[in-house]
């Protein structure tokens, strides 16, 4: 996704590659994640990116 997104992959959090296909779970588990890595901070803009089989999409952003 980095890739097609030209966003960096350092600011991404992956979770297919641990987890498998967790499907709508994967937008909190990768929260999760960021969290326990440190990696989110109070007042961040977060972007959080689903993508399903398909065209199924979601992007949202909120602030943390």
């Amino acid at each position: 996704m980095s890739k097609l997104s030209g966003y960096p992959e350092d600011k991404m959090v992956a979770t297919y590659p641990t987890y498998g296909n967790i499907g709508p779970a994967g937008i909190m588990v990768a929260l999760s994640t960021a969290e326990k890595e440190g990696r989110l901070k109070p007042g961040m803009r977060v972007g959080l990116w689903g993508v399903g089989s398909g065209v199924n999409t979601f992007l949202v952003e909120v602030m943390w």
